[in-house]
């Protein structure tokens, strides 16, 4: 009985989720693998809580590589996003720096590429040397011991910027240049890792992570040529947007035109993407904030209650209160649990408490949800056994309603005891449409 019951909740939310007579698809969702998400990593600086590191430093000019580097940065930033479905990140914007651009440590700066979900790491640097003959481009670049894909993607996109910087002027001949660890270190495949720590990063983290070489800071020459004003400056970061483009195909927007990214961009590629946007846009999930759903995240008790509220619809301005101490009124779920409450679809765990935070177990029982039509009373429903991240749980079972639709039978018995209300409920919201074939004793719904 608890399968049956499972299985027709199953039904109801993937079928709402899904139907095209229950709301619109998101016309964007088909493009949401042409945008390009880039991190951009301006080299040294601050680390957001006052030390700072200057880089390399030319002693005639007085010029500091992390300076300069950051006006790059930004200069890059406002070049690349001149091209359509290109998102851009900055691990810092500014000399204080950020959490994420610690002094000496490059990890963190992986890291917040990683959680933006990006597509390329480029790490911005001028490169130094005691000697004035040392000067020109370089682009550090990975062994691909560990993931070659990403490996080709930073020859690939290199390549490309190197040959934009040498229609500058700046002598690319060194190339890109791959180092293995010096001290005998592997990857988890027991392969020699790469030397340079942003790169060895990004192979663990498989992103493509580069360092971008610009010139050598401690040659004059480099300097005078290159660096000397902002107007060189920009020019650098446009030769880099170039290179990008080029590598990505990107095509220029034109005047006034302005894109629609992605609902989330951590689902751009991911197989529940059509079934989280489209629930997004019937407002019944609304992500974890800066553009992310988290699709493979752990779903809480608070996350599965504010889904069920925003299936039946309830109106956050009718619950304003909170029953629960653990529950503080204006936390994103208190009017989901107070409703949860009200309907006893959540009762507690005792001592006034809750407990919203804790993620589902699985199999998890819920007394009563209030999806019936009027004039019928609430059924109980038990929450599916497979589904408790939040992609799973927002398509809950993708195979039971693909794109074109399937029919689903189930026997004359089944349907009297406990699946009716629920086939009644999606006929109401007018979801699927039933065909009563009395007699072979089979209902079917599509």
């Amino acid at each position: 009985m608890k399968r049956i019951l499972s299985f027709f909740l199953t039904l109801v939310l993937t079928a709402a989720l899904l139907c095209p007579a229950a709301l619109a698809v998101n016309e964007t969702a088909a493009k949401d693998r042409d945008w390009v998400y880039i991190t951009l990593d301006p080299g040294h600086g601050g680390d957001g809580a006052g030390g700072n590191d200057s880089g390399a430093v030319n002693e005639k000019y007085g010029y500091q590589e992390a300076d300069l580097v950051l006006k790059i940065g930004l200069y890059l930033k406002e070049e690349l996003e001149t091209y359509r479905n290109v998102h851009v990140d900055m691990t810092r914007s500014d000399s204080y720096g950020t959490r994420y651009t610690p002094l000496r440590e490059v990890k963190q700066r992986v890291d917040f590429a990683a959680e933006k979900c990006s597509d390329l790491l480029v790490s911005l640097h001028l490169n130094g040397a005691a000697t004035q003959s040392a000067h020109g481009a370089l682009i550090l670049a990975s062994n691909g011991n560990y993931d070659p894909a990403c490996a080709n993607i930073v020859d690939g996109v290199g390549t490309n910027i190197l040959t934009q910087l040498g229609k500058l002027g700046l002598d690319t001949s060194r190339g890109l240049v791959k180092r293995n660890s010096g001290d005998g270190t592997t990857y988890p495949n027991g392969k020699l890792a790469d030397y340079y720590g942003i790169v060895r990063y990004g192979q663990l983290r498989h992103i493509p992570a580069m360092i971008v070489e610009h010139c050598f800071v401690s040659s004059n020459s480099d300097c005078e040529q290159f660096l000397s004003s902002d107007a060189k400056l920009r020019a650098i970061a446009q030769a880099d947007a170039r290179g990008i483009a080029a590598y990505y195909g990107l095509e220029k927007k034109d005047p006034g035109e302005v894109d629609v990214e992605p609902l989330f961009r951590d689902c751009r590629s991911h197989w529940a993407k059509d079934y989280v946007n489209r629930a997004a846009d019937a407002g019944w999930v609304n992500g974890v904030g800066g553009g992310l759903f988290q699709p493979d995240g752990t779903l809480t008790r608070a996350m599965f209650v504010t889904m069920l509220a925003g299936l039946s619809g309830v109106d956050e301005a009718d619950y304003p209160g909170s029953t629960f101490s653990d529950v503080s009124v204006g936390q994103w779920y208190a009017p989901s649990v107070a409703w949860a409450a009200s309907e006893g679809i959540v009762s507690g765990t005792g001592s006034g408490r809750t407990r919203t935070r804790p993620p589902i177990p699985r199999p998890t029982t819920f007394p009563t949800v209030p999806t019936s039509p009027p004039g019928r009373s609430t059924v109980s429903v038990s929450a599916m056994k497979r589904g408790c991240c939040p992609a799973a749980t927002t398509a809950l079972l993708r195979w039971t309603m693909p794109r074109a639709r399937r029919r689903a039978s189930c026997c004359a018995g089944s349907m009297t005891s406990c699946a009716r209300p629920k086939v009644d409920f999606l006929r109401f919201r007018g979801i699927i449409r039933s065909t009563y074939c009395r007699n072979g004793g089979i209902h079917h719904y599509e």
